[in-house]
């Protein structure tokens, strides 16, 4: 009995930790644009005294109630990166501190130490409004596939991974439409 229980525990941890750290990519095609090793990212590197606001951080504009997304004319390009991108993001959410630590493979790895306005204060809606929005705009980064958001989980929001396909109800607009 304590042994079936102990390779029943052992099969669970061990399919919890396979399935946490993909050791191939998510489709035949991704192969090539997998790093050879993890990438070592500094999330700092902006220049010193840069201000960075959310209007030119994000490439995205994100409309959660009427499912759109429309392509930011103040975004720049040139200088896309996490570090802008999360800048851009907190000066959008203030209450929202989102820090990037790591990233692997086509994974960014992200956390948010004090959740508790996204997963209280905001409601289901303005938490789901928050995670598209980060979601669509860090994809949207070259090499970027999924985002992992860590946080202590709550009323109206669960850590998770996330990519652009769980925003394919999103319709792109543009300026014109």
């Amino acid at each position: 009995m304590i042994r079936s229980i102990f390779l029943i525990s052992l099969y669970v941890i061990t399919s919890f930790l396979l399935s946490c750290n993909p050791s191939e990519p998510s489709s035949p095609n991704d192969k090539d644009n997998l790093p050879e090793t993890d990438k070592k990212v500094d999330f700092s590197t902006m220049p010193p005294g840069e201000v960075i606001h959310a209007t030119s951080g994000k490439k995205w504009v994100v409309d959660f109630e009427n499912k759109t997304i429309q392509l930011n004319p103040d975004f720049d390009s040139s200088v896309a990166d996490p570090a802008r991108m999360i800048a851009a993001l907190n000066e959008d959410y203030p209450q929202i501190k989102l820090v990037a630590y790591k990233m692997k493979q086509d994974t960014l790895f992200t956390r948010i130490t004090d959740a508790g306005y996204l997963t209280e204060q905001m409601g289901s809606t303005g938490a789901a409004a928050y995670l598209a929005d980060v979601i669509i705009n860090f994809t949207s980064i070259t090499g970027v596939r999924y985002v992992l958001i860590s946080f202590r989980e709550g009323s109206h929001a669960s850590p998770g991974i996330w990519s652009r396909d769980d925003f394919n109800d999103f319709r792109l607009v543009t300026l014109n439409n």
